[in-house]
């Protein structure tokens, strides 16, 4: 089965370059391996973004995949938009936790309008940001029951936040995030993956 990571870096790699795109964010975010700021979304560009998405969708299942994953992990534009830590917007999309839950509600709502009840659509997440600041597993666990309530959500793919170590080194304990998922999986009535250094089939 092939599943396409559907995903905008937000203040992440793009910019600070001759010819490529200015870079967006949920405000005027410090672009992460560059010195641009990034551009504050007006609501209209939220909208086209959201839009986005849901084209993506379309084409994705178009080509004749089996599903599409939301990458709302990792620093990119999703997370961007959930964390604290990077979105202290004064509208609609910022500010409170039901506010920063927005941007991706209604990023879940047009993929799976795009594409139908008949097509896989997940979302990978950060269990943990492990960022002063951002979201922990605590937050998390009161954010995804809101996330797969809706029943558009076919499963859950835990994963860390760019503080800790997305890939795991080799010094690392097996399975370190391991009990992210799990926190989730107690919470939420999808499947649940779990990430980083399971080298083990019986781990």
């Amino acid at each position: 089965k092939l599943v396409a990571q559907l995903w905008h870096p937000g203040s992440i790699f793009y910019g600070a370059r001759e010819g490529s795109l200015p870079l967006w964010s949920s405000g005027p975010n410090p672009g992460s391996f560059h010195s641009e700021t990034a551009h504050a979304m007006e609501v209209e560009e939220v909208e086209e973004v959201i839009q986005g998405f849901a084209e993506a969708a379309r084409r994705m299942r178009e080509a004749g995949l089996d599903g599409v994953e939301l990458m709302g992990t990792h620093g990119f534009l999703i997370e961007q938009f959930l964390s604290p830590r990077t979105n202290d917007r004064s509208d609609e999309y910022g500010g409170s936790e039901e506010n920063r839950l927005r941007f991706i509600l209604e990023v879940i709502d047009a993929v799976r309008a795009a594409v139908g009840s008949d097509f896989t659509v997940g979302i990978r997440i950060s269990g943990d940001q492990f960022q002063a600041g951002g979201f922990g597993l605590q937050d998390m666990k009161r954010i995804m029951p809101r996330l797969t309530a809706s029943g558009k959500l076919d499963y859950v793919s835990v994963t860390v936040g760019v503080g800790g170590a997305p890939i795991p080194p080799m010094y690392m304990p097996g399975a370190p995030y391991v009990y992210l998922a799990a926190g989730i999986k107690a919470v939420v009535d999808v499947p649940v993956f779990c990430v980083g250094r399971i080298t083990d089939p019986v781990v």
